[in-house]
């Protein structure tokens, strides 16, 4: 009987032990487009509120798009220094230039926002006529210093694989 007990205990254990893993970012897997190109990726956005475009809209300095790269990390997994950021109507580019490795692109809303934003974020190689990958959103009224991933990209030498 004490065996088996023991037995029951540690079956139990072992059950609750591997339903308690740590969640771990999705892997990679299936990239909605990768993109070989020898000038890079670049990336902007567009939106608008309400009926407005915009132009008429938004002031530049509402929305900011960044990109970081996976080494600039700190301690409490918080993204150090944008690799390369600036305002989300500007194109941006991840090139020859920048090192390897995986890039997570975000969108941001830099202060209050005063009615509903709605956005696309494009991305697409520099000097290839292909169709861009298209991510659409929104920031709420009352959003304030918010920030979205949009995309996580890959790019291996002239190779840019984009992800959700």
């Amino acid at each position: 009987m004490t065996n088996l007990r023991s037995y029951l205990i540690g079956l139990i254990s072992m059950c609750l032990i591997f339903s308690c893993t740590v969640e771990e970012e999705e892997p990679l897997t299936d990239g909605l487009a990768t993109y070989n190109d020898s000038e890079g990726i670049e990336f902007f956005a567009e939106w608008k509120v309400g009926d407005a475009t915009i132009t008429e809209s938004v002031d530049i300095e509402y929305l900011f798009l960044e990109a970081y790269h996976e080494n600039d990390v700190d301690s409490d997994g918080e993204f150090t220094e944008a690799t390369v950021s600036g305002y989300a109507e500007y194109k941006k580019y991840i090139g020859k230039q920048l090192r390897d490795g995986v890039y997570t692109i975000k969108i941001s809303c830099s202060y209050d926002v005063s009615e509903r934003i709605d956005y696309t974020v494009y991305l697409q190689g520099q000097s290839i006529s292909k169709d861009p990958v298209t991510k659409e959103g929104y920031f709420l009224e009352g959003d304030s210093n918010l920030e979205i991933k949009a995309f996580r990209l890959v790019k291996d030498g002239n190779n840019y694989t984009i992800y959700n």
